[in-house]
C-alpha cells in the first residue's frame, strides 16, 4: 500500500497513464485537499460528475486500500507538500 509520504510522488508518476476521469480526481485532490478530506465518495463523485465507483476505483489504482483510506492520505499529503498553500494543476502536474 502507498504510504501518504508517497502518494503525491505517485500521483505524478502516474499522472499521463490516468483517465481523463481519474486526472481530473488526481487534480481535485490538489486543488482542494481539505474537501477530498471531508467528502464522502458521494459528494466528491457528484462534484466531479463522475460515478462513485470512479472514486473507488481510482483509490485503488493509485495503491489505497479503497476511498476512506485515500481521503486521509491525499489530504495529510497534500497539505505537508504543499504547506496548505493553494497550487494550481499546471504548476504541479
Amino acid at each position: 500500500m502507498t504510504t501518504n509520504a508517497n502518494v503525491l510522488t505517485d500521483l505524478r508518476r502516474s499522472y499521463k497513464d490516468l483517465t481523463l476521469s481519474q486526472k481530473r480526481i488526481a487534480e481535485l485532490i490538489v486543488e482542494d485537499p481539505e474537501f477530498v478530506a471531508f467528502a464522502t465518495v458521494e459528494k466528491l463523485a457528484a462534484r466531479l460528475e463522475v460515478s462513485p465507483s470512479t472514486i473507488v476505483r481510482f483509490a485503488y489504482r493509485v495503491g489505497l486500500s479503497g476511498y476512506p483510506t485515500s481521503r486521509r492520505e491525499f489530504a495529510t499529503s497534500s497539505e505537508r507538500k504543499c504547506g496548505r498553500a493553494r497550487v494550481g494543476r499546471a504548476e504541479w502536474f
